[in-house]
């Protein structure tokens, strides 16, 4: 495949393609479910429509595959199989509003799926570049991403099954109220940075801040909100007490500060 334009113009494709089949089984593939698989395969097409072979090539290839296949796993037991058990359960079919409203939902997606992988398509149109400095601190990233944002998952998931309806302040969840999407950036940074050395590299700057945005601005909230109709007393508590994105434990500043 050639150009970054057909390119660009076939992964958009196919992500519109995978947000429209994710929003016909919506009650199994959730939206963020779809996202993660659109994220992945127009990763994937940026990288491998190129057939040419180099080096930094390989280990993002390697690094998205690790992605993927983290990102799957976390996805089927926290995600999917949930969504199944519930499905039997519920629900009453989509009424005609609701079903557009939530395809254009399901559609909007593909801005910040775009946007995310714009790392992709520099290296992998982009020619051989050596792999210096900037490519091995975003394999370090990337593997704190990716370990980071599986220990975070797997800890709210056993919480949650543990103390169904509590408020979990535990963990890498007392440093963060939302570890997970900490850690899901700081891997978009890592990838970032095997671009920053092709010209106009700087463009995939907007692939972590597009992250930041969405994951601190948009899912974040929502979250929120549904933890606040939980318990919102003992959430109003923990959000005074642990910062929002980045991991640092304001309450222990605070006691330090009260001991000196």
């Amino acid at each position: 495949m050639g150009s970054y334009e057909s390119v660009f113009l076939v992964a958009s494709l196919v992500a519109i393609v995978v947000m429209f089949v994710a929003w016909l089984f919506y009650l199994v593939v959730r939206v963020q479910l779809g996202r993660g698989i659109a994220t992945f395969l127009v990763a994937l097409i940026a990288l491998v429509s190129n057939p040419q072979l180099y080096w930094k090539k390989g280990v993002m290839l390697t690094l998205l595959l690790a992605w993927g296949g983290k990102s799957a796993f976390i996805l089927l037991t926290t995600r999917i199989l949930p969504a199944i058990r519930r499905q039997r359960e519920q629900r009453d079919p989509l009424g005609v509003k609701e079903a557009i409203s939530r395809l254009f939902l399901y559609e909007a997606q593909i801005v910040v799926i775009l946007g995310l992988t714009l790392p992709f398509f520099f290296v992998g149109h982009g020619g051989a570049r050596p792999f210096g400095l900037l490519d091995g601190i975003g394999t370090v990233l990337i593997g704190f991403g990716i370990l980071g944002s599986m220990g975070a998952d797997f800890q709210l998931y056993q919480f949650k099954s543990a103390f169904p309806g509590s408020v979990c302040k535990t963990r890498l969840w007392a440093w963060s109220r939302h570890p997970n999407y900490f850690f899901e950036f700081l891997t978009t940074v890592g990838f970032t940075c095997f671009a920053l050395t092709y010209p106009f590299g700087w463009v995939a700057l907007a692939s972590p801040i597009i992250s930041y945005l969405f994951l601190g601005s948009v899912i974040a909230p929502k979250r929120e909100k549904r933890m606040r109709g939980i318990d919102a007393v003992e959430y109003a508590v923990y959000q005074k007490e642990v910062p929002k994105f980045f991991p640092l434990r304001i309450r222990r500043f605070k006691i330090d500060k009260d001991e000196s």
